[in-house]
């Protein structure tokens, strides 16, 4: 008492006949499945036929039926009790489960009727559609509900419910597991990533009964334009522009649902190629000629919009931004850093800005010999420093022992400063700022933190074609935390991403004085991506 039993059943459909043999003879498989989803009924399945036969008659849920209608005027009278009144009928048994279906033959279509109907009966996108819905992919939490009709005759009258996963009919608001007498309906996918199916259940206006399924797949798909990945030797994933001749990765995360056939890659206006057409690996582009364009992912059966990433191919061999370069060293002739951890910084710099189609050269190094500037922690030191060098029409960079408490690196309109225990990607930060981008954060001063999802709106240059709120990105991601894989990040550690366009945060400009005077703190989209980098920068 008070336990709830599942009684496993078994579901036969029969498929709309259209057309018959001269003989008046049709040959269909029919496939059986138990019912709900998920039990099993112990037993061989054995199948017969009324009017045919059915081969193989045992061992399977699916088989492949041969049926022969009677001639109408060969039909026995209704009272004489002869099989020729009966329809050909196809029964499953298994166990102490048994199923029949008739078969009924094609209706002959009014020769008056000007759209005479068809003989099919199925589920559809749509009232008008001329073929059934095979599957449905939709993504997981979508607010678009994915919408479901009944094609067939008219008259039918159709009853719908969900047999197995967690999508939901949606019904004036509210969420049901079925609906009663409706010609179209609406599912939203939500809860876990698993298969339903969906079930039409149609009566016709002469009494006959037919049921028709479809699957629908909950999926998750996470196409990331600012994303904070690198491959081969620091080239970013998912990049803003790549140059012609050089390759780019792109990683797209699919559900694991999700059939790698059914997924296809493609570039709008062919300025780059695509290394393989198809499947859900990571893909390689290969530049192929200047310009703008845009990389959509094709899925097949999926409702909702395609995957995109706009990007730019540049021109190759750019002309190199010069990099002077000044090397404190102490009183022991200690330098503050090595020539090759140098190189080493202006590389991943050059890996980075690789998306913005520029690139930066070491073209001198000067030696600078002053155990007075290894500690340049107080404003007048740095002005003293950046004096060294000027009017070089390139930029200048200098690196000595350290800076003021928590500041690794500082530039303004005179050069960059970088202490000697500031990580590898400062440079690259700095000479963001070198090119007009201010510092982004999360939060700073006076102005409120950054909060909740990530949006179109949050981030216009770089979204992805995603349905929203946040999709194509991390579902649970935070706007907060996209922050921190930008290169123009207040506080450079893991930020390595140059987007094509102004973020939303909280961010500052220099005021570009000969000390590093903090700027208006301004919350709002932040101008740190290729719309509004400065490629040809110098310090005075």
């Amino acid at each position: 008492p008070g336990t709830e039993m599942t009684v496993a059943g078994i579901d036969l459909d029969i498929p709309d006949i259209v057309q018959l043999a001269p003989d008046n003879s049709v040959s269909f498989a029919v496939a059986a499945r138990f019912v709900p989803d998920g039990e099993e009924i112990a037993g061989t399945p054995h199948w017969s036929v009324s009017g045919g036969g059915a081969s193989p008659a045992s061992g399977g849920m699916e088989t492949w039926v041969t049926v022969t209608f009677p001639e109408t005027a060969a039909r026995a009278p209704l009272d004489a009790g002869a099989e020729t009144n009966s329809q050909p009928a196809v029964t499953v048994e298994v166990g102490d489960r048994k199923v029949t279906r008739e078969v009924y033959p094609p209706v002959v279509p009014d020769p008056e009727d000007p759209a005479p109907w068809d003989n099919r009966r199925f589920i559809a996108r749509s009232p008008g559609d001329s073929d059934p819905v095979e599957l449905t992919y939709a993504l997981l939490l979508s607010t678009n509900a994915v919408p479901f009709a009944w094609r067939g005759e008219p008259g039918d009258t159709v009853d719908w419910e969900i047999d197995g996963g967690t999508a939901r009919f949606l019904v004036d608001g509210k969420e049901q597991k079925s609906v009663k007498g409706a010609q179209s309906v609406m599912v939203l996918p939500k809860g876990m990533l698993m298969t339903s199916t969906i079930n039409a259940k149609c009566k016709s206006a002469s009494g006959k009964r037919y049921t028709r399924q479809t699957p629908l797949r909950v999926i998750q798909i996470k196409a990331e334009p600012v994303k904070a990945d690198l491959w081969n030797n620091g080239l970013p994933v998912n990049p803003s522009g790549f140059f012609v001749g050089g390759e780019a990765r792109f990683l797209v995360e699919f559900a694991g649902n999700i059939s790698k056939d059914h997924i296809h890659w493609s570039v709008a206006e062919g300025r780059a190629t695509v290394g393989n057409a198809d499947g859900n690996a990571p893909h390689t582009l290969t530049g192929v000629s200047a310009g703008t364009d845009t990389l959509t992912l094709d899925i097949e059966h999926y409702w909702g919009p395609p995957p995109k990433f706009n990007f730019e191919v540049y021109s190759p061999n750019p002309e190199p931004i010069p990099l002077h370069v000044g090397i404190i060293h102490s009183s022991n002739s200690v330098p503050a850093v090595s020539i090759q951890q140098v190189d080493n910084m202006i590389g991943l710099a050059n890996s980075l800005f690789r998306q913005a189609g520029i690139r930066f050269q070491r073209v001198s190094v000067t030696n600078i010999m002053n155990d007075a500037w290894y500690d340049a922690s107080s404003t007048n030191v740095q002005e003293q420093i950046r004096n060294c060098m000027s009017g070089t029409g390139g930029l200048e960079v200098y690196f000595t022992g350290n800076l003021e408490q928590n500041v690794y690196g500082s530039n303004n309109r005179y050069g960059i400063i970088i202490a000697n225990n500031a990580s590898d990607i400062t440079l690259a930060h700095e000479l963001g700022h070198a090119c007009g981008w201010p510092d982004i954060y999360i939060q700073y001063g006076s102005e409120s933190a950054i909060t909740g999802p990530t949006s179109s709106a949050l981030l216009p240059g770089d979204w992805n074609n995603g349905p929203g709120p946040a999709e194509y990105y991390d579902r649970y991601q935070t706007q907060a935390q996209l922050l921190t894989r930008l290169l123009m990040h207040g506080y450079p550690q893991g930020g390595r991403d140059i987007p094509s366009g102004s973020v939303y945060g909280v961010y500052r400009f220099s005021l570009q004085a000969s000390s590093p005077i903090q700027g208006v703190l301004t919350t709002g989209l932040g101008p740190c991506g290729l719309d509004s980098l400065n490629r040809t920068p110098t310090h005075q």
